[in-house]
C-alpha cells in the first residue's frame, strides 16, 4: 500500500507540474524614489485578452507574487498611500517567470 501511495503521489505531482507549465508568473518589488521597499501596496494585473484581474499586496520587503497567469498582454497597476499610481504594460509567454521592479513617485 505504501508503494502505491508513493506512485500515486508522484503521478499527481507530475500532473500538477504539467498543468502549470502553460502558465506564467510575475514576481516583483515595489520601491519608493529612494529605492526603499513599499509595503502594503496594491498590485493589480488585468488581462488584455479576458479582462480578468489578479490582485496582490506587497509584503514588508515590497515584494509580491502572482503565479498561475495565462499567457498574454497585461496592464499592471500599483497603488499605495502617498504615491502616484504606477502603470506598466507587459506580455507574458508560456512558462515565463518575470521579475518586475516598479518605482513609485510621491503624489
Amino acid at each position: 500500500m505504501g508503494r502505491f501511495t508513493g506512485v500515486l503521489t508522484s503521478f499527481l505531482f507530475c500532473s500538477v507540474l504539467a498543468a502549470q507549465s502553460n502558465l506564467a508568473t510575475i514576481h516583483g518589488v515595489i520601491t519608493d524614489p529612494r529605492e526603499n521597499a513599499v509595503p502594503n501596496a496594491d498590485v493589480r494585473a488585468r488581462s488584455g485578452e479576458t479582462g480578468a484581474v489578479r490582485a496582490a499586496k506587497t509584503g514588508q520587503n515590497g515584494e509580491f507574487e502572482m503565479p498561475g497567469l495565462s499567457p498574454g498582454r497585461y496592464d499592471i497597476e500599483v497603488q499605495a498611500a502617498g504615491f502616484a499610481t504606477a502603470k506598466h504594460e507587459m506580455r507574458l509567454e508560456v512558462g515565463q517567470n518575470v521579475r518586475l521592479h516598479l518605482g513609485l513617485t510621491i503624489g
